[in-house]
């Protein structure tokens, strides 16, 4: 009888843990990981906040609003638009996981406008001011890619639409890429995007939570179909890939901590539509833009214009 106890009580504990890691890795407002996003920058430039204040209000001194649509499951989605006088091009920017849009595009954001385009940066699902419970690392994230391009072409019908996504971002662009989108949509790029949810999954178990137990993945995962209706072992970008429509150009930085370059040259290959591959030497996770921003933004407005 003991014994049956013991294993009652150990089971009990080892689903817990899985709880919890489900609801650390997909629940919004978990403090100690979005935190992680803040670490990195410090590391990088420890008046980062000075630089992000400079530049959003650079950013607001160009006409504005906020806007908040509905996705597909009546959640509101939030996002910023910027607009740049007289354009007729728009791209529409989402983040990465655990970020949010000024942190990731906040400069990226403000040479576009420069160039004269429309800037949309939105808020992911579970992130800052838009809905949602659970991160779902690309799959629920895609719908809402779509229904934000809806918005600007009910907007702007005449807009040339660009698509753009770091990290989790870049993966749902890329997603949504293999579906059939409007015409306005032109071309996208996908800086760090991965080629495989439970790859990454598994990768920020190592690389962020320092755990991990294969049976005990197994196990949050299906707690990720339970709660947010999302099997990682499904979600598996490249295999998707060969179904591409759009244009893409992809994005890494060759010494990225967190996303193997790897991942993105595995996309690139799968990539059915016609594709260019743009390598940033020296930069970490999500920091191409801001490690040769002019390489960056030449090469993916060289690509962007290829395609009215």
């Amino acid at each position: 009888m003991t014994g049956l106890w013991i294993f009652i009580i150990l089971l009990s504990i080892a689903l817990f843990i899985v709880y919890l890691d489900f609801r650390i890795a997909a629940s919004r407002n978990y403090p100690w990981i979005d935190h992680q996003s803040n670490h990195i920058l410090k590391w990088e430039n420890k008046n980062y906040t000075e630089e992000l204040d400079q530049i959003k209000e650079e950013l607001f001194r160009y006409p504005h609003e906020e806007i908040t649509i509905k996705a597909k499951d009546q959640i509101p989605l939030h996002g910023y638009l910027f607009l740049s006088s007289q354009s007729k091009q728009t791209v529409i920017c989402f983040h990465g996981y655990r970020f949010n849009c000024f942190k990731e595009y906040a400069f990226l954001a403000n040479s576009l406008l420069k160039h004269s385009f429309n800037v949309v940066l939105v808020d992911m699902r579970g992130h800052q001011k838009s809905g949602g419970r659970y991160i779902t690392f690309g799959n629920k994230e895609q719908e809402d890619v779509a229904c934000w391009i809806d918005y600007i072409i009910n907007r702007f019908p005449d807009n040339r639409l660009y698509l753009h996504g770091t990290s989790m971002g870049a993966s749902s662009v890329l997603l949504s890429s293999t579906h059939s989108l409007p015409f306005q949509v032109k071309a996208a790029a996908a800086d760090c995007g991965y080629s495989s949810a439970w790859d990454m999954f598994e990768l920020l178990h190592h690389r962020i939570f320092h755990f991990h137990v294969p049976k005990l993945l197994s196990l949050a995962n299906l707690c990720f179909r339970v709660f947010a209706h999302t099997d990682l072992h499904q979600l598996d970008i490249a295999s998707q890939l060969k179904h591409s429509k759009l244009p893409t150009l992809f994005i890494h930085g060759s010494q990225d901590r967190l996303v193997p370059m790897q991942m993105s040259k595995i996309n690139y290959q799968a990539c059915s539509s016609e594709k260019q591959l743009l390598i940033i030497e020296g930069a970490d996770h999500g920091r191409s833009f801001k490690t040769d921003p002019d390489q960056y933004l030449k090469t993916m407005l060289d690509f962007f214009s290829q395609y009215h």
